[in-house]
């Protein structure tokens, strides 16, 4: 048995999500984006305790939190427009919003899993970015690579009350298609071959 463990993060995708509600989504076709440093995603639900003659009765949960950091190696000017808004003018010079704007996307990404060639692939369906903080430092004798950390929200394509989508290429019965073409469009079900 090859052990898998996640080894990097890369080919970061981005698509605007036009439409969410609890009959409809829709997704432009997705594009490459900056160069991915990392991800991470921290998931949270809330709950609260019931008590009722001075002992717990229940414990009822509400709605999960997803919350995360996308980290690119540089933010270009059409990036930063594309996910906060603000304008290019004909000189090329990137004004942002006084207030960033909600653009609503879907990001997927594919992280090595084995030595084997085997990867992990996400869709996050529904994304809202924040502007991130910028740093510059000097290189004190030797160049000092920066990086951009983007703080994000995640949450549920409504009509699949979840939040993301994911696969192990080398599990059993993920098809060609899904292995081959994963970026080509947001993930659907495909309801016929549910497990």
């Amino acid at each position: 048995m090859v052990k898998r463990r996640i080894r990097g993060a890369r080919n970061f995708h981005v698509a605007d999500v036009t439409e969410n509600t609890e009959t409809n989504y829709v997704a432009t076709e997705p594009k490459r984006s900056e160069k991915l440093v990392g991800i991470s995603m921290d998931v949270s639900t809330e709950s609260e305790e019931v008590y009722s003659d001075d002992e717990t009765e229940e414990t009822m949960y509400g709605a999960s939190k997803v919350t995360g950091t996308v980290t690119v190696n540089y933010l270009t000017n059409a990036s930063k427009k594309e996910f906060f808004g603000g304008e290019i003018d004909s000189e090329g010079v990137y004004y942002p919003p006084a207030i960033p704007e909600e653009k609503h996307k879907a990001i997927g990404f594919e992280a090595p899993i084995d030595s084997l060639g085997n990867l992990k692939k996400v869709w996050l369906y529904d994304v809202l970015f924040e502007m991130p903080s910028e740093k510059a430092e000097t290189q004190e004798g030797k160049p000092k690579p920066q990086t951009i950390e983007i703080k994000f929200s995640a949450y549920n394509r409504k009509n699949y009350n979840t939040y993301k989508a994911d696969v192990d290429t080398c599990d059993e019965g993920v098809s060609e298609e899904v292995k081959n073409n994963w970026f080509a469009k947001v993930r659907d079900k495909v309801t016929s071959k549910l497990i």
